[in-house]
């Protein structure tokens, strides 16, 4: 595996962590959140989880449409970005 996948791997550990520590529902609205606030960065949702932050409704600004639970999702990146090896 390259130092990429490795580094991408240990993201995906943290967050199934972050997972275990909070749970499953409260990590999928804090994602959410997240997504909807364009905020990528792990800190972010540590954060978000912490201070139950994904218990507030979002503020609908610049006419962001809401995250609702029954709208599919989808990554940010295609799974190609993570198995590719340089």
């Amino acid at each position: 595996m390259s130092e990429r996948a490795y580094r991408n791997l240990r993201k995906v550990q943290g967050i199934f962590r972050l997972g275990d520590k909070y749970g499953g529902e409260s990590l999928n609205l804090a994602c959410k959140r997240c997504l909807y606030y364009e905020e990528y960065q792990m800190s972010t949702i540590k954060k978000v989880l912490e201070e139950k932050l994904y218990q507030l409704p979002p503020e609908d600004e610049e006419g962001k449409e809401v995250i609702d639970s029954q709208k599919e999702l989808t990554f940010v990146r295609s799974f190609k970005y993570f198995i590719q090896q340089r």
